[in-house]
């Protein structure tokens, strides 16, 4: 289960702001002292508490969204001053339509077998781009994401910040609609064999992604384009190459032109996968060799635990 806890990002858009306050009361033990009787060995002594209460006083900041509650803070105090609390910059700064991005947890077979779908890349590949490979992206400030990243680029960076912020407002609907995130890479790097080293390094990427890797030698004119997704099956083969010949056709990196492109062809084409249809991995799995020797320790000294105490109980009675 361990090799196999992965997560996925889902998207949508903010849908209302919640400043919620309440109260409650609280039991706790109180007065408590001791009692003893009887002398020596035979002495036997017992706790004696009263039952007093407490009034606690709560705010907490959430939004709703299209892909459920997102809590941003709470805070629990004994004082009714807990009320004048200001709000946290975040849920200040939050707003209704406004992207939102959330990981989830679910259970992943290739990432448990890797070697079954990844692993072909040259080792000349991976050494080549070993250090030029970015970090999977994860939510950040609670339910941020920046989805666009820059590997060596020349693109400006108010380019590469629009880019952003058009790809996230994109998937306010599209996220919901088609269960789908998107990563763009924009990359200075114009060997296109650099996808594969990406694809090996993050296994694919997840189960609803589409990464889109664009090659730019000034930031602006598209060299290379290629996709890097799951989504091969349920009918939708053609998804891929429609992406790459769409972004190709730009010839330039204009986020009011890209963004529109890659929104209208995921929408047309896009169907997300299921996991069940790599169960078959699940027959591959294999538990690394230190989980196998945790096992085999336990289990001797299970046997020899169990063994002493049954011996013992055996000899008192």
């Amino acid at each position: 289960m361990s090799q196999m806890s992965d997560t996925e990002i889902w998207n949508g858009q903010v849908q209302a702001k919640n400043r919620v306050e309440g109260s409650y009361i609280e039991s706790y033990s109180c007065n408590c002292y001791t009692s003893c009787s009887g002398s020596g060995k035979n002495q036997t002594c017992s706790e004696h508490c009263s039952t007093c209460y407490r009034d606690h006083y709560t705010v907490k900041w959430y939004l709703n969204s299209t892909i459920g509650e997102i809590g941003i803070d709470s805070k629990d105090w004994t004082s009714r001053a807990v009320y004048l609390l200001p709000d946290p910059s975040t849920y200040t700064k939050a707003f209704v339509g406004e992207a939102c991005s959330q990981e989830h947890e679910f259970d992943n077979y290739v990432r448990a077998v890797p070697a079954s779908l990844f692993g072909a890349v040259s080792q000349m590949t991976q050494q080549k781009f070993a250090t030029k490979i970015p970090p999977y992206p994860h939510v950040q400030n609670i339910y941020h994401i920046i989805r666009v990243l820059d590997v060596g680029s020349k693109m400006n960076p108010t380019t590469l910040d629009n880019l952003n912020f058009q790809l996230n407002q994109s998937l306010t609907k599209l996220g919901a609609e088609k269960q789908v995130n998107i990563i763009l890479i924009v990359t200075g790097i114009l060997d296109p064999q650099y996808r594969y080293a990406v694809e090996n390094n993050w296994l694919g990427g997840k189960k609803n992604d589409v990464v889109i890797f664009l090659g730019t030698p000034d930031g602006v004119k598209i060299q290379w384009v290629d996709v890097m997704t799951w989504a091969l099956n349920k009918g939708n083969g053609q998804f891929r190459s429609e992406l790459k010949d769409n972004i190709n056709d730009l010839g330039e990196i204009n986020p009011d032109k890209l963004v529109p492109v890659i929104h209208d062809t995921v929408e047309k084409r896009f169907t997300r996968p299921h996991m069940k249809d790599f169960e078959y991995l699940k027959k591959e799995i294999v538990p690394p060799t230190w989980v196998i020797i945790l096992a085999f320790i336990l289990s001797i000294a299970g046997s020899l635990g169990l063994s002493l105490v049954f011996y013992r109980m055996e000899t008192r009675y």
